[in-house]
């Protein structure tokens, strides 16, 4: 008789298993990836405390027989304390990420799931060294225990020092000639978005600098508490238990802009009283799913606000592009909103001529950025397709053959990726109807301003053919008279100084 076998799998052993959602699905993605996760938790952490980071990104062949490299990161971050390094970052599913705060990534184990593929492939430790300022550095060699879930020490040294933040190193198994370009395309993705980082990068005698452009830090995320209609129902029975001592009347202040008038508001719309406690519809179903179907069909809530995002800023990023691409116009847009309770804001800036090329493909570029990381593969994404298919670019006298890229930039409490991979943005209709209408604003000042460079360059040509005529009927009936030619230049002053500005004229 057949019997059916049932396994349990720790996080480590599934997620080692299923790499692939992480987007470790091939030699080339594994030290692209792993070059990505490392530099987003450096930058994470140099943010968190407002310092400038100054970052460095180091990969060397460890083995070329069996195509392993050392890929080593460095910061000047926060650091993590001695004693917490191993649970940090040898314990998947343990994240300081979980909370309602805009990061870079989703749960905070991006890079460990790099460290755990590249430990268990080659069978070498990975190394932490990292000091939080107190003086003591401390630098340990890890690996993850797969079954338990847990980290391995393999060796533990403190010395003293005053450097403050971190170096993490791994040994990988990979394709870095295939990874490079993908590395170098992210790295320079990477600045434009963070332009406020210094970042090297070096590979034997490849040595990539990205200069800071700017001293200016964005201000860092804050904490906010959760919005009524971000709240799952397992969310919301475990805030009732910790709450449970509580009025209802208190408990609803644990919301996100909810004062005295809409608790009173939102406790008369599900019929409870203010003055019931906590505890006595903690263990009743009934009351809980009144509660949380309120929480969810009330129509008084205030929109969550987005102070609490950490955005490049309007300044920053049109400073960053007009460093990079030189445009000749470059306008900025912006919208705000929210899905499922949770803020949101779409930051668009519409580049035109410069270093800008015309594709082949007759597609505009489209650059995306998601809580100011790049975004290259999977590019189809519902960023895409807003900018490029909803777009009546006819509306706007736009062609195909114009020199113009879009530089897209989401940030939120919580991207909607489509996978772990971190890729492409999910179709989000919320977001994609901000998109759609910052894109409008953006392209209407662009093509006030193209329209008006046109128009320049055919007064200019009109000009230049009128002048080049009148020269020639100067000659000639000054010929035919046998007198002195006109000062045609005294005569006509605008006609013969005609030129069109060239410098970048940035719209805002």
């Amino acid at each position: 008789m057949y019997e059916e076998e049932y396994l349990a799998l720790s996080p480590s052993e599934f997620f080692l298993r299923f790499k692939e959602t992480s987007g470790l699905d091939n030699p080339k993605k594994v030290v692209y990836v792993s070059c990505r996760e490392l530099l987003e938790n450096a930058i994470d952490a140099t943010e968190v405390i407002g310092v400038l980071p100054e970052i460095s990104i180091n990969i060397s062949p460890f083995d070329k027989q069996n195509d392993w490299y050392e890929i080593r990161v460095k910061d000047n971050g926060v650091g993590v304390r001695g004693d917490l390094i191993p649970e940090v970052f040898g314990r998947l599913l343990l994240s300081s990420k979980y909370g309602l705060l805009q990061t870079r990534g989703i749960f905070g184990m991006g890079a460990k799931l790099c460290l755990l593929y590249g430990s268990s492939e080659t069978g070498q430790p990975f190394k932490v060294v990292s000091s939080i300022g107190n003086g003591e550095i401390h630098g340990y060699k890890l690996k993850i225990d797969v079954a338990k879930n847990k980290p391995i020490v393999v060796n533990h040294v403190i010395k003293q020092g005053k450097w403050r933040g971190t170096i993490v190193s791994v040994v990988t198994k990979g394709d870095f000639k295939r990874a490079f370009p993908l590395i170098r395309r992210y790295l320079h993705g990477f600045s434009l978005i963070n332009p406020y980082v210094n970042l090297k990068f070096v590979f034997q005698d490849v040595v990539l600098q990205f200069r800071r452009v700017t001293r200016a830090v964005p201000k860092p995320p804050k904490k906010i508490k959760p919005h009524p209609k971000s709240i799952t129902r397992f969310q919301l029975s475990k805030m009732l238990d910790e709450n449970k001592n509580l009025h209802l009347s208190e408990f609803m202040l644990k919301f996100h802009r909810v004062g005295k008038k809409k608790c009173n508001d939102f406790l008369s719309f599900v019929l409870l009283n203010q003055n019931e406690k906590v505890v006595n519809i903690l263990h009743n179903e009934k009351m809980i799913n009144q509660f949380y179907n309120g929480l969810h069909n009330f129509d008084g809530w205030i929109e969550p606000n987005v102070n609490c995002l950490s955005l490049l800023s309007e300044s920053l990023f049109l400073n960053s592009v007009c460093s990079r691409v030189s445009p000749q116009f470059a306008s900025y847009a912006r919208r705000v909103g929210s899905y499922s309770g949770l803020p949101f804001v779409v930051e668009v800036v519409s580049a035109y001529g410069g270093k800008i090329k015309v594709l082949k493909s007759g597609v505009f570029n489209v650059h995306r950025f998601a809580n100011r990381m790049p975004l290259l593969t999977n590019v189809k994404d519902a960023i895409f397709h807003t900018v490029i298919d909803r777009t009546n670019f006819g509306y706007f006298k736009i062609t195909k053959d114009m020199p113009i890229e879009f530089f897209v930039h989401l940030a939120s409490i919580r991207i909607p990726y489509k996978s772990q991979g971190k890729e492409s943005i999910a179709d989000v209709e919320e977001i994609t109807k901000a998109l759609h209408l910052a894109v409008i604003q953006s392209l209407k000042k662009l093509s006030k301003k193209i329209k008006h460079r046109q128009r320049s360059l055919f007064e200019m040509k009109k000009s230049k053919t009128i002048a080049k005529y009148l020269k020639k009927t100067n000659q000639f009936v000054s010929n035919a008279i046998k007198q002195p030619q006109h000062n045609l230049n005294a005569l006509f002053p605008k006609l013969f100084k005609t030129k069109v500005k060239e410098e970048v004229e940035i719209v805002v």
